[in-house]
């Protein structure tokens, strides 16, 4: 007869499997927590950062940008003592005088070359002469040279002489070292301009930011481009009817100036007319000249009220304001005088990073009875010849009015050593500028774990520090504008780094906000899993209770 088993052994069963139902659940319930749940949470929470070269970023802040100038001297004096150990003399002199600035060094690389008897005929001439036909000769156009001619004694009384291209003649002297000192000086102030290069550097230390220079502050700060806006202001267009021939003054004067310019920004040229401006000036009468009289310090105040004119332009570009301003009969004639009471010739006044204003007087107003209004046809030439010179400041050129040692012959446009300086200025600028923007950007990153940086922001800033290297190392063997180019790419590239808007996205959600947002979405979770985890630690100890039981 077969025996079934009994009710209670059956119970007990269905209890056993049912508890490893639930213990099963619970395990299985937890596995998917830790390894799918919190991976995935993890992931989608994260911030993406693509990894940076954090230690070129450092490495390029410390670099110092080496200008390697090569210096060809070629005497014309036929003098036996220039070529006695005359190349040591020069690079013992040009180590003398040097400035120490840490982030900028000059290295000069002297030759010499006999003249040719061609060349030494030539000075009979005078050196503008002179200085056209060397410079069509293949022997003064090798690129990224600097040429010293030494002229012999009587063709000139300057001591030195800047040419419009890439030469400097310097007097002959029969005593070699006083010759080699004087021609390691001219290329050292008047050429390359090495004392203001390493004082207009701008450097990674705030306190040398700090620091107020002239020659720092009139520019307009570097950029790839601006825009340049003629405004002429009729204040009363009902007693002059004013014409100017703006289109055919650009053409003439200005694009000459700006294609010598082209390969450091680009320009966009402007123009416009105010009428019924008035100027806010106080103007005293000066009894004695017969004429109102204003000084150059209260000038930056009609500043305002012409920007504040309907029509006035504006830009996204930085720009460039040059006004013409007519003057009216209740200030006619006006004069500008400077602090020491010396009427200015050009009766205008510059405002550093903003333009110029010119006060242009007519020769005369209408008297009573005649006709108006009255036409007025405004000489562009003398307008244009205030305006160049003080658009040449504002884009970075050297200032020459205070070099009285030296002779610089005469060009309407900017010769081949001052768009040449110009470069180097803007390449130590754009260098230093993209090393700060990444090394703040780097160290921004390392303070703030909110801030995201995408594939595309990392491509800039790779490709911000590799432009920078170039430029480096272009710049320390002497190929001035490939450096100057890799520098502008360098500095742009930074700047859109620097100022996406991405990097923004999680900057304003600072840590403690989190908890907000995560114990509402991880208390439901967490509670069953750890009612769960109990449970198993309660199905542990019962089982192991158990086996112990039986063996006793």
């Amino acid at each position: 007869m077969s025996s079934s088993p009994s009710p209670s052994s059956s119970s007990l069963q269905h209890s056993e499997k049912k508890e490893l139902t639930h213990v099963s659940a619970s395990i299985s319930f937890i596995l998917i927590f830790v390894c799918v749940g919190l991976p995935v949470w993890w992931k989608t929470t994260t911030v993406y950062r693509v990894n940076l070269p954090y230690d070129e970023i450092e490495t390029l802040s410390t670099t110092t940008a080496v200008h390697h100038i090569k210096v060809q001297v070629v005497p014309c004096d036929s003098s036996e003592t220039v070529r006695k150990g005359f190349i040591k003399r020069l690079e013992e002199a040009s180590r003398q005088d040097a400035a120490n600035v840490p982030e900028v060094s000059f290295v000069y690389e002297w030759t010499v070359r006999e003249a040719h008897k061609n060349e030494t005929t030539l000075f009979t001439r005078p050196l503008s002469d002179v200085d056209s036909v060397l410079h069509k000769t293949d022997l003064f156009r090798s690129q990224n040279h600097l040429y010293v001619v030494v002229v012999p004694e009587g063709t000139t009384d300057q001591p030195v002489t800047v040419g419009l291209h890439q030469i400097i003649y310097v007097k002959a002297n029969n005593d070699v070292g006083a010759l080699c000192s004087n021609i390691v000086h001219a290329a050292k102030k008047y050429a390359i301009r090495e004392s203001m290069l390493k004082r207009l550097h701008t450097s990674h230390k705030v306190t040398e930011r700090a620091k107020l220079d002239k020659e720092r502050m009139r520019p307009l700060s570097a950029a790839t481009e601006f825009d340049v806006t003629f405004t002429l202001v009729v204040p009363e267009p009902q007693t002059l009817d004013v014409s100017w021939r703006i289109e055919d003054a650009v053409e003439v004067y200005l694009k000459p100036f700006l294609d010598k310019i082209s390969l450091v920004a680009k320009v966009h040229v402007r123009s416009q007319v105010l009428f019924l401006t008035p100027l806010k000036l106080r103007r005293h009468f000066n009894q004695t000249r017969n004429a109102y009289t204003a000084t150059a310090d209260q000038l930056s105040l009609i500043i305002n009220p012409i920007e504040g004119s309907t029509g006035f332009q504006a830009s996204i570009r930085p720009v460039l304001n040059f006004v013409v301003y007519m003057v009216p009969q209740t200030h006619y004639p006006l004069y500008i005088y400077d602090d020491q009471g010396n009427q200015l010739e050009t009766n205008s006044f510059l405002s550093p990073k903003w333009g110029g204003v010119l006060f242009y007087n007519v020769a005369k107003f209408p008297g009573p009875g005649d006709p108006l209004p009255q036409p007025v046809e405004i000489d562009m030439r003398s307008v244009f010849q205030v305006f160049l010179a003080q658009l040449s400041l504002l884009v970075g050129l050297p200032d020459k009015s205070y070099d009285r040692a030296v002779h610089y012959l005469e060009s309407p446009v900017p010769s081949y050593l001052d768009v040449a300086f110009l470069l180097r200025r803007r390449t130590q600028d754009y260098l230093s500028m993209s090393s700060s923007s990444l090394k703040s950007l780097s160290d921004l990153l390392s303070k703030i774990s909110n801030i995201v940086v995408k594939d595309e922001i990392g491509e800039l800033i790779y490709s911000s520090v590799s432009y920078a290297k170039q430029s480096f190392d272009l710049l320390n063997k002497g190929d001035l504008e490939n450096a100057f180019r890799n520098a502008e790419a360098a500095f742009l590239a930074s700047e859109k780094a620097f100022f996406d808007p991405s990097l923004l996205a999680l900057l304003y959600f600072p840590d403690d906000q989190k908890y907000a947002i995560y114990i509402p979405l991880f208390l439901p979770i967490s509670l069953p899993v750890v009612v769960s985890i109990r449970g198993l630690w309660t199905y542990y100890r019962n089982r192991k209770t158990s086996k112990t039981e039986k063996q006793d």
